[in-house]
């Protein structure tokens, strides 16, 4: 986990340093820039994925739909922070360490980021970067003989495009991949990474 935060950090850190290439090109921007504030809801879903939890076995984790809102605060005309709150409908597969064992339950999950992200573009097609940090919590909706229930930190990085039909409305698509670790059976963190595909899309209102 410590290498995941440190990582982290690093690509942060990566991030917020890109505006800074040309200094004299973001004063230029800021001169008389008011901060811009976008609104996207969003929806999509999580690609089909293998899990692996030590001591317990292997979690075929297969979502439905994703659905969610995103927020973000642009200090610059390129360089914003962005919230995301999001809800996932899926199904997981439980196998257990010797294959003699599995199980099926319905599971809902909840996602909160906060990313950094940054535009490649200012007309109306505009690639983007982004890249950050939050919590997934996953949950079943019954009770299991698998102790899944988690609660996760996660680091997601990705991109997309947005396309502007006019000054404050426009479409956005996305692909992120979390990472994160799961429990093992006693409670302490997983040495397996595991991973999410996230593929969603939404209108973008700014304001």
């Amino acid at each position: 986990m410590r290498k995941i935060f440190c990582w982290t950090t690093v690509l942060l850190l990566m991030a917020l340093s890109l505006p800074l290439e040309a200094q004299g090109e973001i004063e230029q921007e800021e001169e008389g820039y008011k901060i811009k504030f976008q609104f996207s809801p969003m929806g999509g879903a999580l690609a089909k994925s293998d899990f692996t939890v030590e001591g317990l076995g292997q979690v075929l984790y297969k979502s439905n739909y994703i659905v969610g809102a995103r927020m973000a605060l642009f200090l610059t005309q390129k360089l914003g922070v962005e919230g995301t709150v999001a809800y996932n409908k899926a199904s997981a597969l439980f196998t257990s360490q010797d294959g003699e064992d599995s199980e099926e339950a319905d599971y809902n999950a909840l996602l909160y980021q906060v990313n950094i992200i940054y535009d490649l573009g200012e007309l109306e097609v505009v690639p983007f970067f982004t890249i950050g940090i939050g919590r997934i919590r996953f949950k079943p909706e019954a009770e299991s003989q698998f102790p899944i229930s988690q609660d996760s930190t996660t680091f997601n990085l990705g991109g997309g495009v947005k396309y502007f039909m006019s000054e404050g409305f426009g479409f956005r698509v996305d692909f992120r991949t979390h990472f994160f670790r799961l429990q093992d059976e006693e409670g302490g963190v997983s040495p397996f990474l595991n991973n999410l595909l996230e593929i969603s899309g939404g209108i973008v209102l700014s304001f």
